[in-house]
């Protein structure tokens, strides 16, 4: 029997998430949205970029200063090239990109009490980017659907205390992913830059939990 993405998805990320949860000092949630930029390389996609929109959120879990989690994320808009015929050089119609993707990470932050102040957060990743195109031009499928691939993802940003245990998170991220061609659609690198703005819960527990009330009591 086949197994879905889904499924793998979820078997992927409890090799990373589950050992972390069970001995976790700190636990780290954050939803988020972001403004795309992509840098796809080929002669319609390559020479001129398009900004799109992405949501999405992450979960982590580990020690107070270093973190293994989960990300999903998928385009909220998607980008979007005209697409000129060879011969007259007139638009015949259009092409769009949506993806999902779904990975683990590592993620630090440079802080004394990361959970409760100020400070430069990175994050390295990697997981399943699911891709589609979706087209109008004339003769062309509607929708092509590339395989499923892995690709790696970095990047790096602040922290903003608020209240108790919310912060605010700026960010930027690069995701590297190659497709490969199939037999209606040709391969290309569908990389993109992302600039990302969330809110993240921090909550702390054990022996560093009861460090972290005494700093708030005094």
């Amino acid at each position: 029997m086949k197994t879905s993405p889904i499924v793998k998805a979820l078997l992927f990320l409890s090799i990373f998430i589950v050992p972390s949860l069970l001995a976790a000092q700190q636990l780290y949630l954050e939803p988020f949205l972001g403004r795309n930029t992509t840098n796809f390389d080929g002669q319609a996609y390559g020479s001129n970029p398009q900004n799109n929109f992405v949501y999405g959120a992450r979960i982590a879990a580990g020690a107070d200063h270093l973190q293994v989690g989960a990300e999903y994320h998928r385009y909220l808009s998607n980008p979007k090239w005209d697409i000129s015929s060879p011969a007259t050089g007139d638009k015949i119609g259009q092409h769009e990109f949506q993806t999902v993707y779904y990975g683990a990470f590592l993620r630090t932050k440079i802080a004394k009490y990361p959970a409760l102040r100020f400070g430069l957060k990175l994050q390295a990743g990697a997981g399943y980017y699911n891709t589609e195109r979706i087209s109008d031009v004339p003769g062309e499928p509607a929708v092509v659907k590339f395989d499923q691939k892995i690709g790696f993802n970095g990047g790096l940003g602040f922290s903003i205390p608020t209240t108790d245990w919310v912060m605010i998170e700026l960010g930027y991220a690069y995701h590297y992913v190659e497709y490969d061609k199939t037999s209606s659609a040709n391969g290309f690198n569908g990389s993109y830059h992302s600039i990302q703005a969330g809110l993240s819960l921090n909550l702390v527990f054990g022996k560093r939990a009861r460090q972290y009330n005494d700093i708030r009591k005094g």
